[in-house]
């Protein structure tokens, strides 16, 4: 976690609250189960939850590792551990009021004594 750039980490947060404040998951699942007709259930809308969470996490991890195969070699424990955090967090309910991922950025960052911080991600052929 410490080596996520600190403008990911504000652009996550910032992900976030656009995700809270304008309440996707309610417009999305009246949008696909209001239209079919079906009888609206709690179990359809955690499962929308989750899959949302789970393209977030591919978008994050893709943004981490700076590739887009997802090479085996690429992609280690960390790096599942913190997309997955990151996107279930991205678009989790009502996380929009607290900078959680910043908190948990700058933990990690103080336990490692700042061997990783870095301002800006690596781009490919700019940085």
């Amino acid at each position: 976690m410490a080596s996520v750039p600190l403008a990911f980490v504000v652009l996550v947060e910032l992900f976030d609250k656009l995700a809270d404040k304008n309440d996707y998951y309610n417009k999305l699942y009246a949008g696909i189960y209001g239209s079919i007709g079906k009888k609206k259930s709690r179990v359809g809308a955690i499962l929308i939850s989750l899959l949302f969470a789970a393209l977030g996490m591919l978008g994050v991890m893709w943004a981490i590792t700076g590739t887009m195969t997802l090479n085996i070699g690429d992609v280690g424990p960390a790096n599942l551990f913190v997309s997955g955090l990151i996107g279930l967090y991205i678009f989790a309910p009502e996380t929009g009021n607290n900078e959680l991922i910043l908190w948990f950025w700058t933990a990690a960052t103080i336990a490692t004594k700042g061997a990783f911080i870095s301002i800006l991600p690596h781009i490919p052929g700019l940085i």
